[in-house]
């Protein structure tokens, strides 16, 4: 459980930080931003599949 509670707080990290970098990369007008916008969408969604396992293994342990 120690191990997928930490890959879940390592994803939970990856998504903050990703939003947060969206969030001042917006108040730039920088030429190819959907290009940024798009490796960001891919790391929140890893981060997302990091969070996965940790509500996984919750509910088993619920059982």
């Amino acid at each position: 459980m120690k191990r997928v509670t930490l890959i879940a707080i390592i994803s939970l990290c990856l998504i903050i930080t990703t939003y947060f970098v969206e969030i001042i990369i917006g108040f730039f007008n920088l030429e190819n931003m959907i290009y940024l916008y798009r490796f960001f969408g891919i790391l929140n969604l890893l981060g997302y599949v990091g969070i996965l396992p940790f509500f996984i293994k919750l509910y088993q342990k619920q059982r």
